[in-house]
C-alpha cells in the first residue's frame, strides 16, 4: 500500500465521483421504483435517531452506509450530513479508537465512502491506523484475518461477516486512492475464506472457519443468510470498481455469481428469504430481511455493473425487492416500522440460528434496506 504521505496527499485530494453513478438514460415504463421510499427512510430515521447517538461499530456503521448510498446513487446529497455528523462525534478522539478486531474496522468504511463522496472532511488519522490494524492483525494458519484480532486473541476464528466489515473497507479505499494493493488484500482474502467456508457443492458458506480446531462451525450444511448477504453485497462493491484487467475478478466474479445462483434456488415465494437459506421447510425458520436485503443491494449493483446479466437475474431482484417492500408498515402515526431483522448472529447450530429473535426496527436492518432500495431504483 502507499507509504502514508502519499497516502495522506490522495486523501487530501480525494472526492471524485464513483464511476458507477446513476445513468443519464430515463428508466424503463417498468422499472422499479425504490428511492422515494428509501428516501422516507432516511428523513424519519435523521429525524428521529441523533447521529451522535450512534455506536462506532459495525451494526451502526452498515445503518450508515444505507445514507451513503442513497446519496452515491443520485438521492439528496444532503444525507451525507447526517453519517458526517457520526463520524465527527468520534473524530475527535479518533487516534484512541485503533481497531481490534473486523466489527471494529466496519465504521471506517463509512468514514472513507464520505471522503470520496464529498472531498471534505478528509479523516486523514483513519486509514493509516486501519492498514496498521490490517496488516498486523492476527491470522489463521491459511493467512486470513481472524475476525477477533487483539479484542478476544483466543478466538481464532474466521467469521464470513469480516469480508463485509473489513472488505468493505479494502473496496472504498481503492475507490478513493486508487492503490490497487487494498484489492489485492480484499481478493486474497476472499480467496482463503473461500477455500475454508464455502460449499463447492452449493456455493454458499458456511458462517466460519475454526482455525485452533480445524473444523467449520457449524460442521453441517447449514448456511446462515445474512453472513452470505455479507459477501453478495461485497462481492458486487468490488465488481463495480475494480478495473476490468484487476487479475482478482477471476477469483471473485465466479464465487460471486454461484452465490447469486445459490440464492436464487432458495428464494421464497414472497421474494424473502429464510435465515437458514438452505432450509426453507424446517422447523421454526424464518424469513429474514436483512439478508434478503443485502441480496438485492447486491444483485442491483451486480447488474448495473455488468458482473450479472440484467435478464437472467432481475426477476430475482425484483421479487426480493418486493418481499422488502412488504417488511415495511406504515403506521396509524405514519411511522415506517421496518420488521424482522434478526439480532447479531455468531456461529452456530440450526436450533440456535433460529433461535436469534427478530426486532423491528434495528438500525442494522433498516441500512441494508436502505442500501437495498437506493441500488436497485431505477433497474
Amino acid at each position: 500500500m502507499r507509504t502514508t504521505a502519499a497516502l495522506l496527499t490522495a486523501l487530501l485530494l480525494a472526492g471524485c465521483p464513483t464511476e458507477d453513478t446513476p445513468p443519464d438514460d430515463p428508466p424503463a415504463d417498468d422499472a422499479l421504483a425504490t428511492a422515494e421510499l428509501a428516501g422516507a427512510l432516511a428523513t424519519q430515521w435523521m429525524t428521529d435517531q441523533p447521529a451522535g447517538d450512534m455506536y462506532w461499530d459495525w451494526m451502526d456503521a452498515v445503518y450508515m452506509m444505507g445514507f451513503v448510498r442513497i446519496a452515491e446513487r443520485g438521492g439528496d446529497p444532503t444525507v451525507l450530513d447526517y453519517p458526517a455528523t457520526w463520524v465527527d462525534h468520534y473524530y475527535a478522539d479518533i487516534a484512541d479508537r485503533y481497531p481490534d478486531a473486523s466489527d471494529r474496522v466496519a465504521p471506517n468504511m463509512v468514514a472513507v465512502e464520505l471522503m470520496r463522496l464529498t472531498g471534505e472532511p478528509s479523516y486523514a488519522l483513519i486509514p493509516p491506523q486501519v492498514d496498521d490494524y490490517l496488516a498486523t492483525a492476527p491470522r489463521s494458519s491459511d493467512g486470513g484475518i481472524l475476525h477477533w484480532g487483539t479484542q478476544f486473541p483466543d478466538r481464532e476464528e474466521l467469521l464470513i461477516d469480516s469480508l463485509f466489515m473489513f472488505g468493505g473497507y479494502l473496496v472504498a479505499m481503492y475507490d478513493l486512492t486508487g492503490d490497487e494493493a487494498y484489492l489485492d488484500l480484499f481478493v486474497e482474502q476472499v480467496a482463503i475464506f473461500a477455500d475454508l467456508c464455502r460449499d463447492p457443492d452449493e456455493g454458499l458458506f458456511l458462517h466460519a472457519w475454526d482455525d485452533a480446531d480445524g473444523v467449520t462451525v457449524p460442521a453441517e450444511p447449514v448456511f446462515w443468510g445474512r453472513g452470505n448477504g455479507w459477501i453478495v453485497a461485497v462481492g458486487a462493491w468490488y465488481l463495480s470498481v475494480a478495473p476490468a484487467d484487476h487479475a482478482g475478478r477471476d477469483t471473485v466474479a465466479p464465487i460471486h455469481r454461484d452465490l447469486v445462483d445459490a440464492f436464487v434456488r432458495y428464494q421464497d415465494e414472497s421474494g424473502l428469504f429464510y435465515t437458514v437459506l438452505n432450509m426453507p421447510d424446517e422447523p421454526d425458520n424464518y424469513l429474514e430481511t436483512s439478508c434478503t436485503a443485502l441480496f438485492a443491494a447486491g444483485v442491483a449493483r451486480g447488474i448495473r455493473c455488468g458482473a450479472l446479466d440484467e435478464e437472467t437475474y432481475r426477476p430475482a431482484l425484483a421479487a426480493a425487492v418486493d418481499g422488502v417492500q412488504s417488511m415495511i408498515t406504515t403506521e396509524d402515526d405514519g411511522h415506517l416500522t421496518v420488521a424482522d431483522t434478526s439480532f447479531g448472529t455468531v456461529p452456530t447450530s440450526y436450533e440456535n440460528y433460529v433461535g436469534i429473535p427478530l426486532v423491528d426496527d434495528l438500525a442494522m436492518g433498516v441500512g441494508t434496506v436502505m442500501m437495498a432500495l437506493a441500488e436497485a431504483d431505477g433497474l
